[in-house]
């Protein structure tokens, strides 16, 4: 540190005292990410258009000292401290705040009011701190072989089995993306470009983001994308955990449904729900500050036991009429459906009996020509929701079941509302769990902000 120190701080106190606009006609000196386009949701168009023209020159100055570093641990060190420095030294920096829009609004936001803040100074600051880190580390680990007990793979959750023996873990932890909250690999973009160029090159970044289990995102994955990643992440974690060892997940989503997804995936793989408790979590996100009424910041942590091995799926006798059935049943339990609601329906209910791959042979997964037939469904230009033309006992059943549980559920929560003003959605998730403990399953299909209180 004392060498970069020496070789760069005057050169950067230089740069800082040269006003940006005079900077700007000078050439960079030295490499940095050029052209390098942000994600579509950016208020910024490429990495280099989030510093100004002195930040950019003190990056590119001090990063080119760092690869200097001939000890690749002293080297990865500095690059480490380099990218905690990047968090903050940008102009989506908010001073109220104290963090970036990066992390703040999970995406690259530019403030009304742009500070910025000098690169040496935050990169002392970090480096301070990492010191701190590294000692207690080194203390705590003194008795402790490091490469005999810890391992680090940089691999996809759902290649695991590719990476870890089959049935070789005794416990696993897991806190899987939740929805659309936060796409990791698009706001990864600005480390990505200075770190690891590589990544960002020959479709390598696209190839990742396929395997992203998240919702929207540049890929703008739907839900039943998300849903069918979730599944398949559990089926690789049940391949790798010991008979009668244990999996505990972390649930944060405010779609309820999306517990029922969790165990269900599970249990079919031969992890059985054991409860589940709440976690309150100390959270600071400029989401859950402005709308603490509808952001989930807490969470529950859902733990299972490897009890038996994966479950034989049943397919269905008759696949056609059993797509056709989830179809109407999508349309009965939210009294109109929009198309993604009917895919995402179909979809899971193809996942969970094995048989995707025999209903896209026989094109049954091309859901339009159903939706087309006017005999059986009528689609709303207005609400552009599909509905039912005709109704039968068996669909007056299900449509009288399902509000029977949306009716249980809001009654429940307009009983909280009544007696506690102001509850946040963290404290009515928590009193949701705790009413429907006993039951393992949430009986509700649709995400608890859609229902009227």
């Amino acid at each position: 540190f004392k060498g970069i120190q020496e070789k760069v701080s005057h050169e950067i106190d230089t740069f800082y005292k040269i006003p940006n606009e005079e900077l700007e006609k000078i050439p960079v000196a030295h490499w940095y990410p050029k052209n390098i386009p942000l994600p579509k949701n950016a208020d910024f168009a490429y990495v280099h258009g989030l510093y100004t023209a002195r930040q950019l020159h003190s990056y590119a100055f001090l990063f080119s000292e760092i690869n200097k570093i001939k000890d690749m641990k002293m080297k990865e060190m500095m690059r480490y401290v380099f990218s905690s420095t990047m968090n903050k030294v940008n102009l989506t920096y908010m001073e109220n705040a104290g963090n970036s829009g990066v992390l703040g609004f999970y995406r690259y936001w530019k403030p009304s009011k742009s500070i910025e803040l000098n690169v040496w100074t935050y990169f002392q600051k970090r480096f301070q701190n990492i010191l701190k880190g590294k000692e207690k580390w080194n203390k705590y680990t003194e008795d402790i072989n490091i490469s005999e007990n810890l391992r680090v793979v940089h691999g996809s959750v759902l290649e695991l089995s590719k990476y870890v023996e089959e049935k070789s873990i005794d416990y696993i932890y897991t806190d899987p993306p939740y929805g659309a909250n936060i796409a990791y690999l698009d706001l990864s973009t600005m480390w990505n470009a200075w770190l690891f160029p590589e990544i960002l090159e020959n479709q390598n970044i696209e190839n990742l983001k396929k395997d992203e289990v998240i919702e929207g995102g540049d890929m703008q994955k739907t839900q039943a994308e998300y849903a069918e990643l979730m599944t398949k992440s559990f089926e690789q974690m049940g391949k790798v955990l010991k008979m009668e060892k244990w999996m505990s997940c972390v649930f944060a989503h405010k779609k309820l449904e999306f517990w029922n997804v969790i165990i269900d995936a599970c249990e079919d793989n031969g992890m059985q729900f054991m409860g589940s408790t709440y976690q309150p979590t100390n959270n600071s996100s400029m989401h859950y500050k402005k709308n603490p009424g509808n952001v989930l910041c807490s969470q529950r942590v859902a733990n299972f036991k490897k009890t038996f091995y994966k479950s034989v799926r049943t397919k269905p006798d008759d696949l056609e009429s059993f797509i056709l059935n989830e179809m109407e049943r999508a349309i009965l339990e939210r009294n109109g459906a929009s198309i993604d609601i009917i895919y995402q329906r179909v979809l899971d209910r193809l996942l969970q009996t094995n048989s995707m791959g025999e209903a896209k042979k026989k094109g049954y997964t091309h859901l339009n020509k159903y939706l087309d037939d006017a005999k059986t469904f009528i689609f709303d230009t207005e609400s552009n929701l599909y509905y039912l033309k005709h109704k039968t006992e068996q669909h007056r059943n299900v449509e009288k079941e399902n509000m029977e549980h949306l009716d249980q559920i809001r009654i429940y929560v307009r009983e909280l509302l009544s007696k506690h003003k102001n509850l946040t959605f963290d404290e009515i998730h928590k009193e949701i769990f705790a009413i429907f403990s006993e039951d393992k399953k949430i009986p509700l299909n649709n995400r608890l902000t859609n229902s009227t209180f």
